[in-house]
């Protein structure tokens, strides 16, 4: 079960957590924001860490022939699968080694099965040039959701948000110096146990070799 928590609810919870509602001016809003920011990206790098598969995200990718570089989404994270397709054959592409490639200069290739790509920073290289148009199908893990504005949502699945919340109240009672901020921290860490226990698979009836279709999973940020 998920359900979505605003960024309004989960401020006055993280205040309440740390006994500083009132403090508005040592913690404003834009340093609450922050903590929980931190909080969520943490837990999204632990359960990507337990299970790589947890949340894919797809987009396309227009190969023009004799290009080797092209950007990836703004959202991506981490790049799980490319599926080549130029209208005759659809292929799953193969990443290849940087000590694998021909250093002699690309060349063109009119066989998908020579075809490899390797994801760096921002952006996917080929290490050959397509000799003809087609489209890449891009299946990858997204970057964590952010809060930005005070009524955005992020959907948390069976009581996740209290890692958050544990963790951003911890964060500002670190910063006070107060003698109970292990306590935080250790609820939090707890919190973590259990998730990562449940992260390892969502799958439990089936083996991890069968492809998923069905890709959408709430763990996204909703900005109204």
């Amino acid at each position: 079960m998920s359900w979505p928590v605003s960024l309004t609810s989960m401020r006055a919870r993280v205040r309440k957590r740390a006994d500083v509602v009132s403090e508005t001016a040592r913690h404003p809003d834009s340093e609450i924001d922050q903590y929980i920011n931190d909080a969520i990206a943490e837990l999204w790098d632990k359960i990507v860490e337990k299970n790589k598969d947890y949340r894919l995200s797809q987009s396309t990718i227009s190969v023009l022939s004799g290009v080797a570089i092209y950007d990836l989404p703004l959202s991506c994270y981490k790049v799980r699968a490319l599926i080549y397709s130029d209208g005759y054959i659809t292929s799953p592409l193969k990443p290849f080694r940087l000590e694998d490639i021909d250093h002699t200069g690309n060349s063109l290739t009119s066989t998908v099965s020579y075809l490899r790509y390797r994801s760096v920073g921002a952006q996917i290289f080929f290490d050959k040039l397509p000799a003809s148009d087609a489209t890449v199908t891009l299946y990858y893990t997204p970057i964590a959701p952010q809060y930005i504005n005070p009524s955005d949502t992020v959907d948390f699945i069976n009581g996740w948000d209290k890692y958050v919340e544990f963790k951003a109240a911890g964060d500002i009672e670190c910063v006070d110096k107060r003698s109970d901020m292990s306590t935080l921290y250790q609820l939090a860490e707890a919190q973590l146990a259990r998730i990562r226990n449940a992260a390892n698979s969502r799958d439990v009836g089936e083996p991890e070799t069968v492809l998923r279709r069905d890709i959408s999973i709430p763990w996204y940020t909703r900005t109204r």
